[in-house]
């Protein structure tokens, strides 16, 4: 579970600040892509699970066809089975995952962006300084109190997934991607263990009480200023 929440808000960040900065400058038919960008966290996450197993299905999928295609397997290759793994079950929902929750990271950065003074960049462009030292010196400070809160609401989501993985994998295979949402859906209606997944549950709530207390706390100190 936490390796399945850190590289998926990584990849979230990443990829949704990067996104944010491309709506945020001089982008032809700007609002356009930014409804299409929200497509992905527009639909439950049952439907990028279903999407996503069928890309990384083994036989029929488009990721291997892709990988035909570019000459990453020869003809005769036996296509790998990326849910079907236990060296790649995992790293796959991450992928799917960080697609559906990256629209999310990219609304909340993007309003960051847009609340910079852009005074600060003129006033740097005129001082001699190039794009990178301006995204250096002004954006990365600018972003720090909205990327600790957009981090923490990613990983408090990312932590409790379920739907995700329980489509893509079931947990499976070998455990191999089996998280805490699953395994207490699995001990509580599947197991009929509904102690134990109680017990779960509580641990899941106690884990989670961390970043949403200091959710909490950077949302009191910014009201306060």
């Amino acid at each position: 579970t936490f390796a399945f929440a850190f590289f998926s808000v990584i990849g979230q960040y990443i990829l949704g600040f990067g996104v944010a900065l491309l709506l945020s400058g001089k982008l032809p038919l700007r609002p356009v892509f930014r409804v299409l960008f929200l497509l992905p966290w527009m639909f439950p996450a049952v439907v990028p699970g279903i999407t996503w197993r069928w890309i990384f299905d083994g036989l029929f999928g488009v990721f291997n066809e892709i990988l035909y295609r570019v000459g990453f397997y020869a003809e005769t290759d036996v296509p790998i089975a990326w849910l079907g793994q236990t060296s790649t079950a995992l790293a796959a929902t991450i992928v799917a995952n960080i697609w559906r929750g990256f629209p999310f990271m990219m609304v909340l950065l993007l309003a960051g962006l847009q609340s910079i003074n852009q005074e600060m960049y003129e006033a740097a462009a005129v001082d001699g300084a190039n794009a990178f030292r301006r995204f250096v010196d002004i954006t990365l400070p600018s972003m720090k109190g909205i990327s600790f809160v957009a981090i923490l609401l990613a990983w408090i989501g990312s932590f409790m997934n379920f739907a995700i993985v329980q489509v893509m994998t079931s947990g499976g295979p070998a455990n191999s991607s089996e998280v805490f949402a699953t395994l207490i859906y699995k001990n509580a209606f599947l197991y009929a263990d509904a102690s134990y997944a109680a017990t779960l549950g509580i641990i899941l709530l106690a884990l989670l009480m961390v970043p949403g207390g200091l959710y909490v706390r950077a949302t009191m100190r910014s009201s306060r200023r």
